[in-house]
């Protein structure tokens, strides 16, 4: 059986009346059986359950707090075939998609991910850089190559996620998502799909991006432990090494002057002491010639002396 034919579309929405209408329509277009599509709606007040049920397609509170995550873990839990298609209600993505993404999973993946091509004005320059840093971080942790870990639009083979810790809330469910089964699994592809402007009001702010970032690392902890534990050894200890390279430069530096300097000086030094010694040598030469003669002088009056005394004494009468 195709992947297409046991299929589920889940819907998770608040407050999104105008887009979901849309998307429902597209639905029907597109040829899905609206009988199993299930909207789960996380306390919206502005009519969004009256047109879904208008719609003939099954509507049922959330289950679980955490906002869009816990959405998506009750329509999840809920569907009764094997895989199901998560898709927004706010009309940013073309349900016609949903075809590519479930021919996909009969290839043998357990996830495939929808990768937004936005169209113009869809997605602001912001968003795209985080988007972009953020996909770039899960990857570098999770070992994986993949171009938009964020989309809201992507297929699940259900048995999959069995044993999912739903530890994250929030728009950082997609990112738990892929990393349960990027560290079990890792059967996960991705489908070039469009990315429309959101009917509505825009709920992803940028301080969102600061909350999964957060997220992502508290689960890479819970799926990746090994990883972490090694990142985080490897940055307390680069800058210890950095330290030890590049600190000491300078007072080597200094070092090596000093014994030159050092040498220099006492290069002088000998040469005076040399020259002192050349010096004293010479006048202590001087003196000894000096006293060498005088000695000698003396010696001579001496051998001459007695020669007097004895002329003295034969001169007497």
């Amino acid at each position: 059986m195709s992947s297409c034919d046991d299929l589920t579309v889940v819907i998770p929405v608040k407050d999104e009346r105008d887009g979901l209408k849309l998307v429902l329509e597209e639905i029907v277009e597109s040829g899905f059986d609206l009988g199993k599509v299930i909207v789960v709606d996380g306390g919206s007040r502005d009519g969004t359950r009256e047109v879904a049920k208008s719609y003939g397609v099954m509507v049922v509170s959330q289950r679980y707090p955490g906002g869009k995550a816990g959405g998506v873990r009750t329509g999840l839990e809920l569907a009764r075939t094997n895989h199901v298609v998560i898709l927004d209600g706010d009309h940013t993505y073309p349900p016609a998609h949903i075809w590519d993404l479930c021919r996909k999973l009969d290839e043998g993946y357990d996830m495939v991910i929808g990768v937004r091509r936005p169209q113009p004005g869809a997605m602001g320059r912001i968003f795209k850089v985080g988007n972009w840093m953020l996909t770039t971080w899960f990857n570098i942790v999770f070992g994986t190559k993949l171009r938009d870990v964020l989309s809201g639009m992507y297929a699940l083979r259900v048995e999959a996620l069995r044993e999912a810790m739903w530890e994250a809330g929030g728009f950082s469910v997609e990112s738990e998502i892929v990393a349960h089964i990027a560290s079990t699994t890792g059967r996960i592809a991705e489908v070039d799909i469009v990315y429309r402007s959101r009917v509505g009001e825009k709920k992803l702010k940028p301080v969102h991006g600061i909350k999964i970032l957060a997220d992502m690392i508290r689960l890479s902890w819970s799926y990746n432990p090994v990883f972490t534990l090694f990142t985080v050894t490897s940055l307390i200890l680069i800058p210890g090494s950095s330290t030890r390279h590049i600190l000491p430069i300078q007072p080597h530096t200094q070092r090596r002057k000093i014994p030159h300097e050092r040498t220099t000086r006492s290069n002088n030094d000998n040469s005076r002491t040399t020259n002192t010694r050349n010096s004293n040598t010479i006048t202590l030469h001087e003196k000894n010639g000096v006293q060498t003669k005088k000695s000698h002088r003396k010696s001579t009056k001496k051998q001459i002396r007695p020669l007097n005394l004895v002329d003295e004494e034969l001169l007497k009468p």
